[in-house]
């Protein structure tokens, strides 16, 4: 049998209201990590949007978000803080059903990634669509929509990578 997975506590402060759910608050500690969310809204169904600020810790890394991102269009920042890739990688791999996605592979050292965003999910997919050539439907744009733009950067200054040799070889 599977090892158990702990979890520490969760609370939530909030409303739910079909199809909108509202967090004043969130905190769970579970799985040796930590989310922490303020203002939180998720529209669910065919107009999904989710709005708020959201910090999430792993042993050896950060991730902070704040914005918004709806249908026609959004805004806001992502931070992430990758203060050792070594204890990141063994975190993802105690996960059931991740010790073996990532046999093979080796992380090490340090990174962060700097990322802003503007414009709507619609936008977005219809972008990723077009950029995939996969011919599978995506939404149209509409008049007022705002286009995606992304922009970002990473530093890593001391980041190596290995992967494990193509199963062919």
């Amino acid at each position: 049998a599977a090892a158990p997975l702990r979890i520490e506590s969760v609370r939530a402060n909030g409303l739910w209201n079909a199809p909108l759910l509202t967090l004043q608050q969130l905190d769970v500690d579970a799985l040796q990590a930590q989310l922490r969310g303020q203002k939180i809204e998720v529209t669910l169904g065919d107009a999904l949007a989710v709005r708020g600020n959201v910090t999430l810790t792993v042993p050896g890394a950060t991730a902070k978000t704040q914005g918004q991102l709806g249908q026609a269009n959004g805004a806001g920042e992502l931070r992430l803080n990758v203060a050792s890739a070594e204890r990141v990688q063994a975190w993802l791999q105690s996960l059931p059903g991740m010790g073996t996605v990532m046999q093979g592979t080796t992380l090490q050292g340090q990174a962060r990634l700097d990322a802003r965003w503007r414009g709507g999910l619609r936008s977005l997919l219809q972008q990723l669509q077009s950029a995939s050539g996969t011919g599978a439907a995506a939404p149209r744009p509409v008049r007022g929509d705002t286009p995606f733009t992304l922009q970002a950067t990473l530093t890593a200054p001391n980041m190596d990578i290995a992967l494990p040799p193509p199963k062919d070889s």
